[in-house]
């Protein structure tokens, strides 16, 4: 139905013609639902966020979407369950697509099998016998019980319980409070012990649930509960059967379960301690009964798309060991970053004046103003350049309130000048887009304002006269400058980045770093982590992360892995003979690509091109944007779009089932919407057919791969509950680190290796993935290989003649 059958001016339904149409044709539009419901509608899908505030539904259509509703319309009851327009798809966001579809399923099973919504059977102000006597029942029966908590923090570390909820069914929940409103103590006369010792019962003996199962369970083994192994996790679930939908529990219920959105609460009171007791209990009580609800629906899918031991084999078997990972962390020398922050420092300082001299720019320019940065690379002045000057030219000495001498007219007089003394670089012919502040000035932009100039001068190089060539000399050395000054302002970002990101990082009271691992944090299956974020950490940072006194860290990492994996997904014989032959593959492609061998003077940043290169085709990148990130990761390298095209081609002429298996599973992922990797687990697409063709290559080997390193991942885990003193301590993409005593270093090596090494079926054959071992007893940074280190100390114990 329309709720107007006219178009007001511009479409726009807020004007004040909409308005007016609205009201005039409401009747109508009750008129066409009451014949509706006489001929048995009694369900409705309203599409949209006018339709759905028409029914009387309060709030944002993504909120408010795949919930259920009980309207009233001229008199008359209806289900309404919004949905988004198919208009708003159609306009680009595809990613919305499943999530229409999910809706209106739910909409046509309840009208054809009717509705009941879902009882609240909350004991949200329970007596201490109130609680021993549930949590007594719940223990007896060994009763499933989904577990929530609203916590003090969000680090695990510093966190209390401020109340938590069991839940037994979709309806029936039981809350535990801690602290009422105000912060104020719950149990008071020795309840509180009782209440706990009830609670420690049921986590420890009872098969649980949660929705994000490692930060309940931080918290509450934090707070003095062991919780046992975790029966299901709904975040887990979700991402196991279909990785790109969004995993936040409001999401989760939308679609699988029955209660209407609730999440708002928290936004109406954001401090927690100050919410209300009755609504905050409901709220965490309802946070634990929806994980009854959606728990079928989730099975089901996993059951459905054939996903369930990815769910069953990887996710819940990852949460102890990524958990251990979080508890454990690395010991933090605190010495070591004040230097390492104090060299970066120096390092950024001594850039800065580099540029300051090569670019000729006075003393008041500034590297983080983007309107400086804007007319130093783009000559792009700022548009409040005039109403600065119309000002300057106010100030009179007759006029007391501006007078020439004060703070602000120097000041202003400062910012004018510098426009006056700052001579822009050349400007390239790069094809930069603009933003709000003018021309883009991110990494990207300015990399494209390099290569357009590098092009350029590979151009005019090729002129045949030198008459030509001459003619052009003064746009030469200036484009040469600022290929130099970018080089440089690139090493500058790079710089600051690592200042601002490495050197300041959360401890708890033991002084250790304990960043959060995800095992939902990427579509393909690999970990991620956050606070901080040690996936991405970069080399140098490692320095100021150091084994306990006595102790040592001893490191596995695959060898070439996504490499090895890509050679067995598409059939690579040439990469496979190559590993039989135990040669460095990034040597060889560096040969087959660019012709030169160890023996050239660049043959370290070349060889470093090829590397990102390779990684780059694994990742299912397009030739332009791994040329970007081979120009940006090595730029001494100098590679212009045609070198790069050649030695693309080079590559995939030795590489002929590369070049046919990238073919086929692009092709079938832009045809399916989907991929399985070789352990099973699925994505199913919902990008452009850009970024669909992009990831139906790198998934297979990235989501093999990742794994790989999870399998390896709980191997270990279970190895390390062997060993007391033993202490799983990281893990980055494809390498572990464990934490062990100096006299254990030997053991814990061969241990290592033989899980990492061991034999798994996958394309119908048995493969292994050589592991390098590494030890350190210093720092992180400073890890060498266990052979090495054996020969060391060897030497080191030789008796002195």
């Amino acid at each position: 139905l329309n709720l107007i059958n006219c178009r007001p001016p511009e479409n726009d339904l807020a004007s004040p013609e909409g308005q007016e149409a609205l009201e005039a044709c409401r009747l109508g539009f009750e008129q066409e639902l009451t014949e509706l419901y006489r001929l048995g509608v009694r369900t409705l899908v309203p599409l949209g966020a006018k339709p759905t505030a028409a029914l009387g539904i309060d709030g944002s259509i993504h909120k408010v979407r795949g919930s259920v509703y009980d309207v009233h319309v001229a008199g008359l009851q209806f289900w309404a369950i919004p949905t988004f327009h198919p208009s708003f798809i159609i306009r680009g966001e595809w990613a919305e697509e499943p999530t229409v579809i999910n809706d209106i399923e739910k909409a046509s099973n309840i009208a054809l099998n009717g509705y009941t919504p879902p009882e609240e059977r909350f004991e949200l102000f329970p007596t201490v016998r109130d609680v021993e006597l549930r949590c007594r029942d719940y223990v007896k029966k060994r009763k499933l019980i989904a577990v929530d908590t609203e916590t003090t923090a969000l680090a695990y570390y510093e966190a209390e319980v401020f109340v938590m909820a069991f839940a037994e069914s979709g309806e029936d929940a039981l809350s535990i409070p801690f602290y009422s409103q105000g912060f104020k103590p719950y149990w008071h006369n020795g309840d509180l012990i009782r209440v706990k010792n009830a609670v420690a019962d049921v986590l420890e003996k009872c098969p649980t649930m949660y929705q994000n199962a490692n930060f309940d369970i931080s918290v509450l083994e934090h707070n003095g509960f062991y919780v046992g192994n975790p029966a299901h996790d709904t975040i887990l679930m979700q991402h196991a059967y279909h990785p790109e939908l969004p995993k936040n529990l409001g999401y989760i219920v939308s679609v699988h379960g029955m209660t209407q959105y609730w999440k708002d609460i928290k936004l109406s009171f954001p401090i927690m301690c100050q919410t209300p007791d009755k609504v905050l209990r409901t709220y965490n009580c309802r946070d634990s009964v929806v994980l009854h609800q959606v728990k079928p629906s989730l099975l089901n899918e996993l059951e459905e798309t054939g996903t369930s031991h990815i769910y069953y084999d990887y996710s819940l078997k990852l949460i102890r060991p990524t958990l251990e990972l979080t508890y454990n962390g690395m010991k933090l020398d605190k010495g070591r970053l004040a230097k390492w922050k104090k060299e970066l420092e120096n390092e950024l300082s001594e850039i800065e004046s580099k540029l300051y001299a090569l670019a000729n720019l006075p003393p008041e320019f500034s590297f983080q103003s983007p309107h400086h940065l804007s007319y130093l690379f783009y000559g792009e002045l700022p548009g409040s350049l005039g109403k600065w000057k119309a000002e300057l030219e106010s100030y009179d000495e007759a006029d007391s309130r501006k007078k020439k001498n004060t703070k602000k007219y120097s000041e202003l007089s400062t910012k004018v000048d510098l426009y006056f003394k700052i001579k822009p670089l050349a400007k390239s012919k790069s094809k930069t887009k603009r933003n709000k502040t003018g021309f883009a000035k991110d990494a990207q932009a300015l990399l494209l304002v390099r290569l357009a100039a590098n092009t350029e001068l590979e151009l005019i190089s090729k002129y045949r006269s030198a008459s030509a060539i001459a003619a052009h000399k003064e746009r030469i050395v200036d484009l040469k400058k600022l290929i130099e000054v970018l080089k440089i302002f690139e090493k500058r970002q790079a710089t600051a980045k690592m200042l601002s990101t490495y050197t300041s990082f959360p401890t708890d009271i033991d002084g250790h770093v304990h960043p959060s691992y995800y095992v939902y944090g990427t579509s393909t299956g690999r970990l991620s982590s956050a606070e901080p974020n040690f996936q991405n950490i970069p080399s140098e940072a490692k320095r100021v992360f150091v084994p306990e006194k006595g102790n040592a860290f001893v490191q596995g990492d695959f060898s070439n892995l996504e490499v090895r994996v890509m050679a067995y997904e598409f059939g690579d014989e040439v990469l496979e003979k190559m590993f039989l032959e135990g040669k460095n593959i990034h040597d060889e492609n560096t040969k087959v690509m660019f012709g030169i061998t160890p023996d050239h003077p660049h043959w370290k940043h070349i060889r470093r091109a090829a590397k990102v290169f390779v990684f780059g085709r694994s990742y299912g990148g397009g030739v332009r944007g791994i040329y970007e990130r081979v120009c940006a990761d090595v730029p001494e390298v100098n590679l212009t779009m045609e070198q790069f095209r050649k030695a693309d081609n080079k590559y995939f002429d030795a590489h002929p089932a590369l070049r046919d298996g990238f073919a086929k599973a692009a092709a079938t992922a832009r045809d399916t919407r989907c991929c399985t990797t070789a352990t099973g687990r699925k994505r199913f697409f919902l990008g452009t057919f850009d970024e669909i063709e992009r990831e139906g290559i790198n998934t297979p080997i990235q989501g093999a791969a990742g794994d790989i390193a999870n399998e390896s991942l709980i191997d270990v885990y279970a190895e390390c509950q062997k060993h007391e003193n033993w202490k799983m301590a990281a893990t980055v993409h494809d390498s572990i680190v464990i934490e062990c005593p100096i006299s254990e270093i030997n053991l814990c090596a061969k241990a290592l290796k033989s899980i990492m090494e061991k034999p798994r079926h996958l394309w119908n054959r048995d493969v292994v993935f050589p592991a390098d071992i590494e030890v350190s007893t210093t720092s992180w940074a400073d890890m060498e290989s266990y052979e090495e280190w054996k020969r060391k100390a060897k030497r080191s114990r030789k008796p002195k003649a």
